[in-house]
């Protein structure tokens, strides 16, 4: 990835992958703002350090890794037994 900005973006469809998962950005180094998706995303990774997201899989704030005024109306899924959304799946 690259450390510049991603703006004004979108996707509606359906994404699948395995890790940094994401509904219009695999991984982010940059702010993000203005991306919108609808897409059914799903992670088929069944390890728990996989990440997914409804628009952005894995963002780093290494590089001003900011987002803001992104939507997300889809669905995510993972076949991952470990996390989703930050927090242990029961």
């Amino acid at each position: 990835g690259t450390s510049g900005p991603i703006t004004r973006s979108s996707f509606s469809g359906t994404v699948t992958g395995s890790t940094q998962t994401g509904g219009v950005v695999g991984v982010a180094y940059g702010p993000v703002s203005g991306l919108w998706s609808d897409a059914s995303v799903t992670s088929v990774a069944t390890i728990a350090t996989s990440s997914v997201g409804g628009v952005i899989g894995t963002s780093y704030g290494t590089y001003d890794g900011s987002v803001s005024g992104c939507y997300f109306a889809g669905t995510v899924s993972t076949k991952s037994d470990g996390m989703f959304d930050g927090r242990p799946l029961l």
